[in-house]
């Protein structure tokens, strides 16, 4: 039950087949990838997974949150807390600037 109520219903839900695919938020898809960003658009998330993979980052074993004010949280999956000292998967930097 607990399961069930997890996702609202919507592994089993009729009335918005969308959710019976797995895939982009913006196209109605269930997700776990995007955490609280229902607005967050598929063009969107291209864009910061190409700037990932310029960095050496897979996305698979992580997590893409996009904020209210706009801007992206990009949750790296991770046994370690805190960043090290000599910096993590993409060095000591916390924030960037993805190009277009």
């Amino acid at each position: 039950e607990a399961f069930y109520k997890a996702t609202n219903g919507g592994i089993f839900s009729a009335d918005k087949p969308g959710l019976l695919h797995l895939g982009f938020p913006d196209k109605g898809h269930l997700t776990t990838y995007y955490p609280d960003s229902p607005d967050i658009t598929q063009s969107e998330i291209e864009a910061v997974s190409a700037w990932m993979e310029k960095k050496g980052l897979l996305p698979e074993n992580n997590r893409l949150r996009k904020a209210k004010d706009g801007n992206f949280e990009l949750l790296i999956a991770s046994a370690v807390t805190s960043i090290p000292n000599e910096g993590g998967d993409i060095g000591k930097d916390t924030q960037f600037t993805v190009e277009d």
